[in-house]
């Protein structure tokens, strides 16, 4: 008879008499059993811990993501800071200037500036 991949006679297993089947029946049929077994219980719990895995995974990268849009949100605001920084600054430094030119002309007016 053909040999099938799925295990039929189970008298085998369970140590019942099958009537003339051989010890390399049982044999036979153990190692299918236990290919069965493996396939069954090893490759579904693998497939889910990959999967767990790649659950996990895609969390943390949805994590990182709303965390490095509100990071690109506060580095914005920071240029924005400052750029208004630098026009205070230069706001100023203008101010400066024309203070200094005010002074000096005032020196000269006074005969106080420098020969």
């Amino acid at each position: 008879p053909a040999r099938q991949s799925t295990p039929l006679n189970c008298n085998l297993f369970l140590g019942q008499d099958t009537g003339g089947t051989s010890h390399a029946g049982f044999v036979w049929f153990f190692v299918e059993y236990m290919a069965i077994c493996y396939r069954v219980c090893m490759s579904t719990p693998a497939d889910s811990l990959v999967l767990e895995h790649l659950r996990h995974i895609r969390g943390a990268v949805d994590g990182m993501r709303d965390d490095l849009r509100e990071v690109k949100i506060r580095v914005g605001h920071l240029e924005t800071e400052v750029a208004q920084i630098h026009t205070v600054y230069a706001s100023m430094s203008n101010r400066m200037d024309r203070m200094d030119d005010r002074i000096g002309r005032i020196e000269q007016r006074l005969d106080l500036a420098e020969a």
